[in-house]
């Protein structure tokens, strides 16, 4: 719905109750924190069944993890199109479908969980972790840091490969579902694995850097992945 209708509804089922508009979006961030409601980002929505998200989402994920090069994107507007593949999904009217499938993307984008990349074929949204080709390093790189961590090691990975390849400081340049390389302005690699062969929810990444990159570029680099771990 959106707010001023949900207001609208809430002032005719309690008509002895006085509340504002503030008091109506209060009690909609209370419900969002307890995953009952969600604000959306546009047009002033609340969807009022967050667990619809899940259904269209992981449809969404499925249809990159099947693309034919292996490479995990999906042409973002084939998801808006009526027969894109959404089966098993319990699907909405197509006018509400629609707006809940923007804010889907949206919500992909927000907690770096894929790229959008910009083509001559239109938008294509990219998930790093539905990628099934492996990278198989040939050489023994410097690796300047390793980390070893605990938990959800895809969505880290995920979301750092992410955030690198939207920062300022790097160029990319290859993705793999095992590795993801970047560039200095100057040429310089400067790269991450990840190996979660440790054991069940635990995983290392491991960071290769070109010995000619200077100092200070190594340490932005450092740096970001440093930083993201905290994170979760």
């Amino acid at each position: 719905l959106r707010f001023a209708e949900l207001a609208q509804r809430l002032e005719q089922a309690l008509p002895g109750q006085r509340f504002g508009e503030s008091d109506v979006r209060t009690a909609v961030a209370l419900l969002a924190n307890q995953g009952l409601a969600l604000p959306l980002k546009f047009g002033d929505l609340v969807l009022l069944q967050p667990e619809l998200l899940n259904g269209y989402a992981g449809a969404i994920i499925r249809a990159a993890r099947a693309h034919k090069d292996e490479i995990g994107y999906v042409l973002e507007a084939d998801i808006y199109r009526p027969d894109f593949d959404f089966t098993g999904v319990a699907r909405l009217p197509r006018p509400a479908e629609a707006l809940l499938l923007r804010a889907i993307v949206q919500t992909l984008l927000d907690h770096s969980l894929c790229i959008a990349e910009e083509t001559p074929h239109g938008r294509l949204l990219v998930f790093p972790s539905q990628y099934r080709r492996e990278k198989e390093i040939p050489w023994q790189p410097d690796l300047f840091v390793s980390y070893t961590f605990g938990g959800e090691w895809q969505t880290i990975w995920t979301t750092l490969v992410v955030r690198l390849w939207y920062s300022q400081e790097f160029e990319h340049r290859e993705l793999w579902r095992n590795a993801a390389e970047f560039a200095s302005s100057r040429g310089h690699l400067l790269g991450l694995k990840i190996d979660n062969r440790q054991g069940e929810g635990e995983a290392t990444i491991s960071l290769f850097i070109d010995v000619r990159t200077p100092d200070e570029l190594k340490v932005i680099f450092i740096e970001y992945v440093h930083r993201h771990q905290p994170r979760y």
